[in-house]
């Protein structure tokens, strides 16, 4: 090999390890990144302000069904839960509370706004 063919060789492959080395952190990222689980929503929960049931969650998507406390006619829509967040909403008539926060073991930190303008942070407890 002349100085010339090494020469340009030589850092070639310097490129080429320091990318392929990018390409396996990255793939190893991915992998990590798609295998977050998403938190334990099912149960009873109980706020200040009234309370919810998660009766189902599928753990893989986070989807989730509930109803409200506040009775049948509350229609409790667009559950879910990604990694420890969830979002709800409860919707009756025209009216809807929109529901999102944090779930921590037997406790969530959360917020509503609804469409009266009305917006306000609580704390539930899971039975």
């Amino acid at each position: 090999m002349n100085i010339l063919q090494r020469s340009v060789l030589v850092p070639l492959i310097a490129v080429l390890l320091s990318v392929s080395s990018v390409m396996t952190l990255s793939s190893n990222f991915a992998s990590a990144s798609s295998k977050v689980t998403n938190a334990n929503f099912k149960g009873t929960w109980t706020a200040g302000t009234g309370g919810w049931v998660i009766k189902s969650e599928n753990a893989k998507t986070g989807a989730c069904t509930g109803t409200s406390d506040f009775g049948p006619s509350y229609h409790f829509l667009a559950c879910r839960v990604t990694g420890s967040n969830y979002v709800f909403a409860i919707k009756v008539g025209s009216y809807v509370s929109h529901n999102s926060g944090t779930i921590h073991g037997n406790h969530v930190v959360g917020e509503f706004h609804d469409t009266n303008g009305s917006s306000e942070s609580y704390t539930a407890t899971r039975k």
